[in-house]
């Protein structure tokens, strides 16, 4: 007995695309982690990025679901200004290379969040599942300076900053 399958040429096509979308998209991560990789051997800068990393997204709060990992430092004034992000942009002109040259790839949040993912594994750490995702924000998503973790707090701190 024989089935004859019925292919939508515009669906087959599209397919196709994606399949080879996500293809491209798996090269160039694997290269974005190789640069990433190389600039932290190469500058040391595995702390600072991991830092950067954390501060942003160390704003999350799960209250009202604002803040996180959203690359909101990149512009000027905001939370690029905090009193805790000081130093952080160091590690932004550090990446602006990669962040320029992968943009079509990532977002500027997703780089910053790989950077620090890749950096513990480049400084001997074990290697730590990502995914890409993460939307970068518009300057009017800053949230109010304060949320980050006080270094003079205790566990109690942690749990209601988080």
């Amino acid at each position: 007995l024989s089935r004859t399958a019925t292919v939508d040429p515009e669906e087959a096509e599209a397919k196709t695309a994606r399949a080879a979308a996500a293809v491209a998209q798996g090269e160039a991560l694997e290269q974005i982690r190789l640069d990433i990789m190389e600039l932290v051997r190469h500058k040391n800068c595995g702390p600072i990025l991991i830092r950067l990393s954390w501060h942003d997204a160390g704003t999350w709060d799960a209250s009202d679901r604002s803040g996180g990992a959203r690359a909101c430092m990149r512009h000027g004034g905001g939370e690029a200004g905090f009193a805790a992000n000081n130093g952080l942009d160091i590690a932004r002109s550090l990446l602006q290379w990669i962040v320029d040259k992968y943009s079509s790839h990532l977002s500027v949040a997703d780089v910053w969040s790989l950077a620090a993912v890749v950096a513990v594994e480049a400084m001997g750490g074990p290697v730590v599942p990502w995914r890409p995702g993460r939307q970068d924000a518009f300057q009017e998503a800053d949230v109010p300076e304060g949320r980050h973790p006080s270094a003079e707090g205790d566990a109690g701190h942690l749990r209601q900053v988080f």
